[in-house]
């Protein structure tokens, strides 16, 4: 592919060798530069960068000005007015870029081409707004009805606009549009908009899944873009100087370039799992970022992509990078550690484009580079921040793996992407409590049969146990807020799945073809259930949700027959819920009253509680877990020198009644 671009770019530079080149430039009136083509028209190619007022005239030497050549006045700073004759009949695109002083831009009446309205540059119809003066006063500005294309310089480095409204019309807006509008604020468009619309100030295309720009002077100090954005146009934060974190999800699949140029205070970013490249300039000139973290299918960094990072100091880069073009780390001095999920050999067939000097990629050369480990049957490395370790890949042949929950004195809080995929002979992993993130495919067709995990995992990757056929059941965290795409594709074992109540949505194919799949219990702060979520999970029976019927019918739900023709169980319980029995044994610590709770019967979304109480009676501490709808349930409470007796029974998510109360006494008589 690289070899026919090549070819290509080869073939164009011949092809430019024959197309014939106008006059070198002329000067007119010692401020502008000229030149006279072939059809004895004039094209204005340059000005001169301390002049404060322009008046183009209509022509020199008897030739007619007919064009405003791109860059014509690149960064004349000092430029506050142009004045375009009525003979300019094209007007090329960046021509006012940079030019940070530009009050007003006048054109001549009996132009058949442009207009302009109160200084802003339209073409003559007002369908299309051209450029906004950068210094025009006013902290509002309302784009007229007219106009249904913002050009891509239309609103970039102006000094004063704090809201620009977006009129109903509006079919397109050109990347990098409002990019470095210093002290813009935010982005509003008219709801009646079709093909656009705003959040919070935030501008995206109607169905939000194209965040379209962030303004750059908006207050916030970190940003988490939607679940529905899969891609992020071409300098969408371009500038944003108040922006210290940002957060995109897995679902984002592509990045235009220079997204987060200019992000001057940008100190974390979290990237999608989901991005095959890290574009060109993506992150250029974040002096603030010190450690950044490459996705997992990564295969190429494009040029400047980090390039003026001057406080990078780590990085972390998956074997599947092949190709790191020229300056990707231009001026990255403080780059100290590069964690490489591969070996050095891996590592040395890596295409590092270097420049003529030599120094595009020092940075890279200079660094630590952190290969992957090996403490069997594991191969581990490092965290991005090297405060941490990272579970990279385990030996296929082990039956039961025990991951430590620290090695080399740091603790172990991932489990990366595809670790223990194709492990099919793992049927029992014990997961650490110092884990806290599980990657994307992470035990992918392996042989697990029952898996716990803690609640200090916080995320759970797409396909993390897609294909586990053998997996019969698994304990989630209950500090997860989504069950990603995928995530049990093909779990034909599974019977029963509790998905934890902050879980708020269900991604697409989830449980799809978990064909023993009988019962699913869920909280009532789930709010979409995607497509084909449990699609051809032909055993469901009952459903118990912890929402009432109509919070229920408010969920989005498309494709899921199985789940919606099953029995749902509102508030998590029927009417005809019978009481359960409970059975109650007590162990102690030299701190704590460790109570075990088994019951025969078991309903989702119910709670065991313990209650305290001194001899007077008078309750002195409580506390609650989840009725577990799989093991017995375990509750403690601390010891406290008055207490005499704690009561033990289980209460529905609405505070029904579900069981009698079992009384333990704590002191002998």
């Amino acid at each position: 592919m690289r070899e026919k671009i090549l070819s290509m770019i080869l073939a164009l530079s011949m092809l430019c060798a024959f197309v014939p080149m106008t006059a070198s430039a002329e000067t007119y009136e010692n401020y502008l530069e000229y030149w006279v083509n072939e059809d004895n028209t004039v094209t204005i190619s340059k000005c001169a960068k301390e002049v404060a007022e322009v008046n183009i005239p209509s022509e020199i030497e008897g030739a007619t000005v007919t064009e405003i050549d791109g860059d014509a006045f690149f960064k004349c700073v000092d430029l506050k007015k142009v004045t375009i004759p009525s003979t300019v009949t094209s007007i090329g695109y960046n021509t006012f870029l940079g030019c940070t002083s530009l009050e007003n831009i006048v054109v001549d009446s009996e132009n058949k081409n442009y207009i302009s309205e109160d200084g802003v540059l339209f073409n003559k119809s007002k369908t299309e707004l051209i450029q906004y003066p950068a210094a025009k006063s006013g902290v509002s500005y309302t784009i007229p009805s007219s106009v249904s294309k913002i050009d891509g310089c239309a609103f970039k480095y102006t000094q004063n606009v704090k809201t620009i409204n977006v009129p109903q019309q509006t079919t397109s807006i050109a990347a990098g549009a409002f990019s470095n509008s210093v002290n813009l604020e935010a982005i509003k468009v008219d709801e009646n908009n079709l093909y656009y619309t705003s959040d919070n100030g935030v501008l995206f295309n109607k169905d939000k899944s194209e965040l379209v720009a962030y303004p750059a002077k908006k207050s916030d100090t970190s940003y988490t873009v939607p679940e529905s954005v899969t891609y992020i146009q071409a300098q969408a934060f371009y500038g944003c100087t108040n922006l210290t974190s940002v957060s995109l999800t897995d679902n984002v699949y592509n990045m235009g370039s220079s997204v987060f140029s200019d992000c001057t205070n940008l100190t974390d970013v979290v990237l999608s799992e989901d991005l095959s490249w890290i574009q060109g300039s993506t992150f250029s000139n974040c002096t603030s970022l010190k450690s950044v973290k490459i996705p997992s299918n990564a295969d190429t960094i494009y040029r400047s992509a980090f390039s003026g990072c001057t406080s990078l100091e780590s990085i972390t880069i998956p074997k599947s990078v092949d190709l790191i073009e020229q300056y990707a780390f231009y001026d990255c001095n403080s780059l100290k550690d590069i964690y490489y999920f591969g070996t050095e050999t891996q590592w040395n067939k890596i295409d590092i484009e270097e420049n003529s000097a030599g120094d595009g990629n020092g940075a890279l050369k200079n660094a630590t580079i952190h290969y992957n480990k090996t403490i069997e049957p594991f191969t581990y490395n490092f965290s991005t921040d090297g405060k941490s370790v990272v579970i990279v890949k385990c030996d296929k042949s082990v039956s039961e793996a025990t991951i430590p929950s620290e090695i080399e004195g740091l603790p172990v809080t991932v489990i990366d992407d595809n670790a223990f995929n194709s492990c099919s002979n793992l049927a029992n992993i014990n997961i650490p409590e110092s884990v806290e993130r599980i990657g994307v495919g992470a035990f992918y067709s392996s042989g697990v049969v029952n898996v716990t995990m803690t609640d200090n995992v916080k995320s759970i990757g797409e396909e993390a146990f897609s294909w586990c056929n053998k997996l019969e059941s698994i304990k989630l965290s209950e500090n997860i807020d989504k069950i990603e795409e995928n995530m049990f594709y093909e779990c034909e074992s599974l019977t029963s799945i509790d998905i934890p109540n902050k879980v708020k949505s269900i991604g697409m194919s989830a449980f799809a073809f978990c064909t023993n799949l009988t019962t699913v219990t869920m909280g009532k702060n789930i709010n979409k259930i995607a497509k084909n979520a449990f699609s051809d999970c032909y055993s469901i029976t009952n459903v118990y949700y912890a929402g009432t019927e109509e919070e229920w019918s408010k969920i989005v739900l498309v494709g899921n027959t199985y789940l919606t023709n099953a029995t749902i169980h509102y508030n998590g319980i029927t009417s005809d819920m019978t009481m359960i029995t409970v059975e109650v044994t007590k162990t102690e610590s030299d701190t704590s009253y460790d109570f075990n709770i088994s019951a025969q019967t078991k309903y989702g979304d119910c709670y065991v509680y313990a209650a305290m109480y001194d001899e007077n009676g008078v309750m002195i501490g409580i506390d609650r877990v989840p009725l577990s709808m799989k093991d017995d349930t375990k509750i403690s409470l601390d010891k406290k020198d008055n207490a005499k007796s704690v009561n033990i029974f289980v209460l529905s998510s609405q505070l029904q009644p579900i069981s009698e109360k079992k009384s333990v006494k704590l002191v002998e008589e």
